[in-house]
């Protein structure tokens, strides 16, 4: 919807939460990356490195983690855009947090399992985005441009 009519509650808590679902994403690539040497140190000691040296393996985790931060990133300001979006009365913004959710909850399953904690949060707003007032208000007449 493009008038100036305000957006309902739903829409606007789902918006918030869509901010809160970036922001810990984003938290939880930097704790996992904080955490990299006992990363590193726990792939070392279950003897499964296939004959890599010690620093081949940390430099294969230095860069798992820093490409892992770097996606996380791009998830939350997608987020976040698409959420400003549909908060704006666009219903292509529903949709598009709703793949984008869907991408990030495949690639946090085999990155970083922490990473659910924020796939649900980003969950909770994508389900508000469905409810009757948001569907109403992002799916209402528009007016002409």
């Amino acid at each position: 919807m493009t008038t100036t009519e305000e957006a309902p509650s739903t829409v606007r808590t789902a918006f918030w939460l869509t901010v809160a679902y970036a922001v810990l994403l984003v938290l939880v690539a930097l704790y996992a990356l904080a955490s990299k040497q006992v990363l590193i140190d726990s792939v070392i000691q279950s003897g499964r490195t296939s004959g890599l040296s010690n620093d081949q393996i940390a430099t294969a985790v230095t860069r798992l983690l820093i490409g892992t931060t770097v996606v996380n990133v791009v998830f939350g300001a997608l987020a976040v855009f698409f959420g400003l979006k549909a908060k704006a009365g666009l219903s292509w913004g529903r949709t598009a947090l709703a793949i984008n959710l869907g991408f990030s909850l495949f690639f946090q399953i085999f990155t970083n399992l922490l990473g659910l904690l924020p796939i649900l949060v980003g969950l909770a707003g994508v389900v508000l985005l469905f409810l009757r007032p948001s569907s109403d208000y992002l799916t209402g007449p528009k007016q002409a441009e």
